[in-house]
């Protein structure tokens, strides 16, 4: 059994709290219900929630109330940016210490280019290749329609029970707290997603 410490913090910004408490312990990840004390069941994403996600200087883990530790597939969304390529990575060290198979995702809207559909094509090949020599089981698709629609229908349809994605996209701002797929994903999923910025 390894120490737990606790701590009962006060402040007027829970999540600034939160994220400077991870700093000063050099946390390796945050732990967050899906709603807060303060939230109503309607509001979806808690606002500290978010902004933690948007703030932590590592990975979150944001846990569904009748979620429990994930034990089928492991689900890591990637688009091919820098953040996606962080979720890569942690994707892959959870599957392999876990023994899990992994399951790569990319989607495409019917808008997109041929350029862009190269792209998403490139960074599930490029996963693929990574996660093999890591010697980790995984598989990986291609799918077009809405990002978080894709994301949460494969991880329901995979039975995967932990979802590994970036806080933003190609197209997310860093000056923006959270990217909006991730946003819809934590909304919908009834499964732990972990959020990674960098």
């Amino acid at each position: 059994h390894g120490n737990c410490v606790t701590r009962v913090l006060q402040d007027a910004d829970p999540a600034r709290a939160i994220t400077e408490a991870a700093e000063q312990l050099r946390a390796d990840v945050i732990v967050m219900g899906r709603h807060g004390r303060r939230g109503l069941a309607s509001w979806k994403l808690g606002h500290a929630t978010q902004k933690v996600v948007g703030r932590a200087p590592c990975p979150v883990l944001d846990v569904p109330k009748s979620s429990r530790m994930w034990q089928s597939k492991v689900l890591l969304a990637t688009d091919g940016s820098r953040y996606g390529d962080a979720a890569a990575v942690i994707a892959g060290n959870i599957a392999k210490m876990c023994q899990l198979p992994l399951a790569v995702i990319s989607a495409i809207l019917p808008s997109h280019s041929r350029e862009r559909r190269q792209e998403a094509q490139t960074a599930l090949e490029r996963v693929l290749l990574a996660m093999t020599r890591l010697g980790v089981s995984v598989n990986s698709l291609l799918a077009e329609g809405r990002p978080e629609q894709a994301i949460v229908e494969n991880a329901a349809r995979q039975h995967a029970d932990l979802i590994i994605m970036g806080s933003h996209g190609r197209t997310g701002l860093d000056k923006i707290l959270m990217g909006s797929v991730s946003e819809r994903v934590l909304n919908q999923s009834c499964c732990p997603v972990l959020v990674t910025r960098s």
